[in-house]
């Protein structure tokens, strides 16, 4: 390219089309950057309505509660269902926590024992809700009964010395 064609290619370039485009442009690069930051102040304030709600995620169950209550369902959109908040009522000796980040630990871990000492769980649809199901039930009787507890325990113990077969 000859140098006299750099001079008109430059000043064809800063005519008033390109002023306008390049006006377009940064007013989009602000409005996209003041939709980012509006976005990103919105999710920080649920995640800090989320985190002061998770102190109420396990309700205190009353001495006299029935344990004929149905199970929570899970959503069609999870693929496990979440840990059934305790339905009934729990006797004093088998010492769960109160808190209830240490709660929901506990209930996890009973279930996982529960899930180690069961068959796998199924692919399908309809027999993954039977075993969801079944879990669950096992799971409420476990923490409404000491000696469910303690048969689960001595289970899952020998599960685990005899390798998982």
């Amino acid at each position: 390219m000859k140098q006299s064609e750099l001079s008109e290619f430059f000043q064809s370039l800063a005519g008033d089309e390109f002023r306008l485009a390049l006006i377009v442009a940064a007013a989009v690069v602000v409005l996209s950057i003041i939709v980012i930051v509006y976005l990103l102040l919105r999710k920080s304030e649920k995640r800090g309505s989320v985190a002061e709600d998770g102190a109420a995620d396990v309700p205190e169950v009353p001495a006299n509660a029935k344990s004929s209550e149905p199970s929570p369902k899970a959503s069609a959109n999870t693929m496990r269902m979440a840990v059934p908040k305790a339905s009934v009522a729990i006797p004093p000796r088998l010492a769960i926590p109160e808190d209830s980040v240490l709660r929901r630990h506990y209930m996890s871990h009973v279930r996982y024992m529960i899930e180690t000492i069961t068959f796998p769980c199924p692919t399908d649809c309809m027999l993954r809700r039977h075993y969801e199901h079944l879990i669950s039930s096992r799971l409420e009787d476990c923490l409404s009964d000491e000696a469910q507890m303690n048969r689960l325990i001595s289970s899952y113990e020998e599960h685990r010395r005899n390798g998982g077969s």
